[in-house]
């Protein structure tokens, strides 16, 4: 959430960086992925029917094939990843509203325990959340953490504790808005931390 001066400034200011807007609006970033995302709790209902939906639209099933037609379980590839962005669309109308999504949806394959890490830079005057979804009967618990710079050590925010998928850190009025004058490069850890398959990740923003 802030950055540049002497290294020992941007210590000291990164510790205070992300902090909740209450009635601010939310931040902008840029994302640099090495992976994926999730989706299940807050939202579930409304994500895994808009993913069914995605599911008729996108996987079209051979005639005489056993799968269900609008099935999640169908689906692989592509359109498992298009079915994902729209749960995470559908949570972000809940969760972060007025809020753009930052770059691109990012994607990966986890093992349960597994970890997924990105970078993403919080700018100055603007708030964020950060919404990791799977979808249904893969990752059904899911959770996302920010961490601070330099070393990527220090907690700077975290997904609710009741959220399993998705997962949502910096929901609504709780929105993660840096202090910092300068941009500044933190750390994102999606992690599944039950069951296993496809995830997505996305950020988004808005200016406070």
């Amino acid at each position: 959430m802030r950055k540049t001066l002497p290294l020992v400034v941007l210590l000291a200011t990164a510790a205070f960086v992300p902090m909740a807007c209450g009635k601010k609006d939310p931040v902008v970033p840029t994302m640099t992925a090495d992976a994926g995302l999730a989706i299940g709790d807050g939202g579930a209902d409304a994500a895994a029917l808009t993913m069914a939906d995605a599911a008729a639209d996108a996987a079209p099933v051979a005639s005489g094939s056993a799968a269900p037609s609008g099935s999640i379980a169908a689906l692989a590839g592509p359109a498992l990843d298009a079915a994902i962005d729209l749960g995470i669309q559908a949570q972000a109308a809940k969760d972060a509203p007025g809020m753009s999504v930052e770059g691109t949806i990012n994607h990966t394959t986890l093992a349960e325990g597994a970890v997924f890490n990105s970078l993403v830079t919080l700018q100055p005057g603007r708030c964020y959340t950060i919404i990791a979804a799977s979808a249904p009967l893969q990752v059904s618990t899911v959770e996302v953490k920010l961490l601070a710079p330099p070393l990527f050590n220090v907690e700077a925010g975290r997904s609710g504790a009741t959220d399993k998928n998705p997962a949502v850190l910096g929901k609504g009025k709780t929105a993660t808005c840096p202090i910092s004058p300068i941009a500044i490069p933190y750390r994102v850890d999606v992690i599944a931390r039950k069951g296993a398959g496809r995830i997505g990740v996305a950020v988004f923003s808005r200016a406070k």
